[in-house]
C-alpha cells in the first residue's frame, strides 16, 4: 500500500490541475460580405459588452472572417464598419464560457449625399 500512496497524491494533483484549467471566456465569429456576397476584407468589427462597457475590436481577414476572442459572458452589441459602406449593428448576442458565438454581417453600400 505504501508505494501507491504517492502515485494517488500525484494523481489527486493533475486532477486538481485539469479541473482549474476550464475555459472561462467566450467567442464571437463570422464573416462580413458586400451585397454581391463578396466577402470583405478589413472590416473593423468591435464588440461592447453591455455590462461592463469593456470594447474589443478585430478586423476582417482577406476572407471576410473575424474572430472576437477571449470575451468574458454578457451581452454584446457588435458592429461591422467600413468605408463606403453603411455600419452593420446586431445587438443582444450572448456569449457564454466555452462557447462560439456566429455573427455575419451583410454590408450595404453607403448612399452619398453630395452634388
Amino acid at each position: 500500500m505504501r508505494r501507491f500512496g504517492p502515485m494517488l497524491v500525484m494523481l489527486v494533483t493533475l486532477f486538481t490541475v485539469v479541473a482549474s484549467a476550464q475555459i472561462n471566456t467566450g467567442k464571437i465569429s463570422g464573416f462580413v460580405t458586400d451585397p454581391s456576397g463578396a466577402f470583405i476584407a478589413g472590416v473593423t468589427v468591435t464588440a461592447t459588452n453591455d455590462g461592463t462597457g469593456v470594447v474589443t475590436k478585430a478586423q476582417t481577414s482577406e476572407t471576410g472572417e473575424y474572430l472576437l476572442n477571449f470575451l468574458v459572458p454578457g451581452t454584446y452589441h457588435v458592429e461591422a464598419e467600413q468605408s463606403g459602406f453603411q455600419k452593420a449593428v446586431e445587438s443582444q448576442v450572448v456569449v457564454n464560457a466555452g462557447g462560439i458565438v456566429r455573427a455575419d454581417f451583410p454590408l450595404r453600400v453607403a448612399i452619398s449625399c453630395n452634388p
